[in-house]
């Protein structure tokens, strides 16, 4: 995890049924996990914890089990054409693999927001992350 559990900023562990809640009621809820979902797989392949950390800090706060699976499910992100002819899922391709200079399967951009946040170093996407939990905001910011 890009936080450890004992940090304020960790209200408690989530499961994936409260996932999949928050995910299907959709809004702003669901897009700010997703963004969790995106920065927690970024950083983890930036830091190079992907085999060994496989949870993800949620942007409510709860730590939830298995970052793959919910990349996966509710990241948007599609593969490249030859990780779908290969049957290789969305995580392999764009993470695994960093497929980010191809584009999507089927023409589509979905890997742009990726790219943008590859940009970017930690420092700046654990602070991003942070600005999305429950009292994490930085004042002013």
């Amino acid at each position: 995890s890009v936080i450890p559990l004992s940090s304020p900023l960790v209200h408690r562990v989530g499961a994936q049924s409260e996932l999949h809640k928050i995910m299907k009621g959709g809004g702003r809820p669901a897009a700010r996990m997703r963004q969790s979902i995106l920065l927690g797989a970024v950083l983890g392949r930036k830091k190079g914890i992907l085999e060994t950390e496989s949870g993800f800090l949620g942007a409510d706060g709860r730590m939830y089990p298995d970052l793959r699976k919910a990349f996966g499910k509710y990241s948007v992100t599609k593969q490249c054409s030859l990780c779908k002819a290969r049957v290789q899922g969305n995580w392999y391709c764009r993470i695994t693999h960093g497929h980010l200079d191809k584009p999507d399967y089927d023409g589509g951009n979905s890997v742009d927001k990726l790219v943008e946040l590859f940009r970017h170093g930690v420092e700046e996407l654990e602070g991003r992350l942070r600005n999305l939990l429950p009292g994490g905001k930085k004042k002013g910011g």
